[in-house]
């Protein structure tokens, strides 16, 4: 199925669904009957009810924003140096991942581009001018969890290194299991403590 993307003038996605014969304008009505009552994004229910599949879904949402859909392949290989960009906090809160960078302008991946405020906040959080692709829920939600997950095991093994190379010059280290404490730094009344699970360290600096 042929589908330029200046095609249309803004149409909504049921509205072009119908248009090129993927729905029937009465399976479109009980789709925005379904829609009034959850509330659920109207291409979610359409794939819920089995009448669109997400390959079909992102065609259309990005002829329909004009953006080129972002693939699942793009989204498994991200770069976690750009995905740090974006507090893990607030990716996870409006279900985006920042997918690229280019010098001020970061793009992120979305399932819901009509999400204003979520491109407002990303912005405020970043810093930097924020656009958007268009990808499949699901994996955008696969690449917060695993992506997010090397981000943090990298940070906590990059704290130990750090912390083992201080503790050349630390009086009074010791080892207790898998624990390693410091009672004193220099003349400053610092604890430092290490705890290593599963290879996983976690560093706490306590004042006496």
């Amino acid at each position: 199925m042929s589908m330029p993307q200046d095609r249309w003038a803004w149409l909504p996605l049921g509205q072009m669904l119908v248009n090129e014969k993927v729905l029937t304008a009465d399976q479109l009505n009980r789709a925005l009957d379904r829609q009034r009552k959850t509330r659920e994004r109207l291409g979610q229910i359409l794939i819920d009810m089995k009448l669109i599949d997400e390959d079909i879904l992102l065609k259309y949402l990005g002829a329909q924003f004009r953006k080129e859909p972002i693939t699942r392949q793009d989204l498994a290989a991200l770069d976690p140096d750009v995905v740090k960009l974006v507090p893990e906090e607030v990716a996870r809160q409006y279900g985006v991942i920042a997918a690229q960078r280019s010098g001020r302008k970061l793009i992120v991946a979305t399932a819901d581009p009509l999400n204003v405020m979520a491109l407002d906040d990303l912005r405020r959080a970043t810093g930097l001018d924020v656009d958007f692709r268009i990808g499949p829920a699901g994996a955008i939600q696969d690449a917060i969890d695993k992506t997010y997950r090397k981000v943090t095991t990298a940070q906590a093994a990059g704290l130990v290194v750090i912390v083992a190379v201080t503790a050349i010059n630390v009086r009074g280290l010791r080892k207790e299991g898998s624990h390693w404490e410091s009672d004193a730094l220099g003349k400053s009344k610092v604890k430092i403590r290490v705890e290593v699970h599963g290879g996983i360290g976690s560093v706490n600096l306590i004042a006496d």
